[in-house]
């Protein structure tokens, strides 16, 4: 189905380092706490919270390293 493309071309995105748009916190399918934001191509990245600092409305360079619980979006590391 259409979420097995989706997950297939956010793997392809793993291991990059992207600038992401940091919009504000958020919470996963499955209950965690994170800052989101989005790629320049509009993918959805969750940054955990322990990343430090008010990191909304700033743009980081940011490693991909895996994908959320859903695969809803991809999670990243500053």
């Amino acid at each position: 189905g259409w979420m097995a493309v989706v997950f297939q071309s956010r793997q392809g995105y793993l291991g990059r380092r992207v600038p992401v748009l940091v919009e504000g916190r958020g919470r996963s399918s499955a209950g965690n706490e994170h800052w989101f934001g989005y790629s320049p191509s509009f993918v959805p990245v969750q940054i955990p919270l322990d990343a430090g600092g008010d990191l909304e409305n700033r743009i980081l360079d940011t490693q991909l390293t895996g994908l959320a619980e859903a695969g809803e979006a991809l999670l990243g590391r500053i």
